[in-house]
């Protein structure tokens, strides 16, 4: 279906006296009952919808999660080419694959160039957040959704703890789905 990204705050902070302040970003803040994640949240938190999109596909948050390393890259087109080979095709033929994969991976990275941006806002957000809104804390999950936000049956496969002089652009782009990463 989709990809959401939603929030976890302290009980504590009030969205209503933040609205304006979370308009400056694009987010708005919305509860969410979805009681299977709910339970496996600590005491005395919310979770709370992050942006007012319809969905937040395309988002920066994880782009280059699932983004393989050279070398695993180098041994997947050994492979290939291997099987390629057993199937009879060209040299020519696999060098044109070669030249196309190469062209994909380029895509990618002018991608990552884009999606920068919107990963220096995520990081101005949370400073403006932690420092001049004194919120103790942000959690951030990313999640695709097969079904509805409020009944999604998610399982949180952990919580990592980011400090913010330890974020960086490269973090964000590579953050992992169904992983909380509380900001602070």
């Amino acid at each position: 279906m989709c990809h959401y990204l939603t929030t976890v705050l302290p009980e504590k902070i009030d969205i209503g006296n933040n609205k304006g302040f979370l308009n400056e970003f694009q987010l708005s803040f919305e509860p969410i009952k979805n009681q299977h994640v709910i339970k496996q949240l600590k005491a005395g938190e919310q979770y709370l919808r992050t942006t007012n999109y319809d969905c937040d596909c395309g988002t920066a948050i994880g782009v280059l999660a699932a983004r393989k390393t050279d070398k695993d890259i180098d041994l997947n087109q050994k492979e290939k080419i291997k099987s390629f080979k057993k199937e009879g095709w060209s040299e020519t033929k696999i060098n044109r694959w070669l030249q196309q994969q190469k062209l994909n991976e380029e895509k990618k990275d002018k991608e990552a160039i884009r999606y920068s941006e919107e990963a220096e806002n995520w990081i101005e957000f949370f400073k403006a957040a932690l420092i001049n809104h004194k919120i103790p804390y942000i959690g951030l999950l990313l999640h695709w959704y097969e079904t509805n936000i409020e009944t999604e049956r998610i399982e949180i496969k952990k919580r990592e703890v980011i400090r913010f002089n330890e974020l960086n652009i490269d973090r964000i782009l590579k953050m992992n789905e169904n992983i909380l990463y509380e900001i602070r």
